[in-house]
């Protein structure tokens, strides 16, 4: 007798805390500081590649737990970038003002945890979950002094082939975010 009490009791837990739960779909976007990691097999040490920026727009699906906690998946195109500044010629002569910034285009999704951390105050939560992303294209932006007879800045597109890039990535994601209602 106390197992089906229990098993009842159980069972409208689930139910009044799924009544409370809510599904939205939207969409979002926002600017991102990407932090890339590479690995080449042919160069031992590290390349030093600084942060980059890049924006995202995404399709999301969220479920709502509770006012503090809900799961949102998404579907993106995004777009990553990295930097190299300071760089050297072939006699390790420092190259005024050179950089060579490397852009990729992304489609992919991601699973994340939301958390409103403030109860008073509706609006601010953090973002965190893996993803995966495929890269679509990819470009270089150089600085036009490391190009004779170049000015300004020069874009040329990436053959990701020819550079071995790996289209398929993993990622986390981690972020600050503000609902906008």
């Amino acid at each position: 007798m106390t197992q089906r009490n229990l098993l009842t009791a159980l069972l409208l837990c689930c139910f009044a805390f799924t009544a409370q739960a809510q599904l939205s779909v939207g969409i979002s976007s926002g600017a991102n500081l990407s932090f890339w990691k590479w690995e080449f097999k042919d160069i031992s040490g590290d390349i030093d590649f600084e942060p980059g920026p890049g924006w995202r727009a995404a399709l999301q699906l969220e479920y709502k737990f509770s006012p503090l906690f809900s799961l949102r998946a998404e579907l993106a195109n995004q777009a990553f970038s990295n930097r190299l500044s300071d760089l050297t010629d072939e006699n390790g002569v420092l190259i005024p003002n050179s950089w060579i910034s490397d852009y990729f285009n992304t489609f992919g999704g991601s699973l994340l945890a939301k958390v409103a951390p403030l109860k008073k105050v509706q609006g601010p939560y953090l973002l965190a979950g893996p993803g995966l992303a495929y890269i679509a294209n990819g470009w270089h932006k150089i600085s036009a002094n490391l190009i004779e007879g170049e000015e300004g800045s020069i874009k040329r597109d990436l053959d990701l082939a020819q550079y071995q890039v790996r289209r398929d990535q993993w990622l986390a994601d981690l972020g600050l975010g503000y609902t906008l209602s």
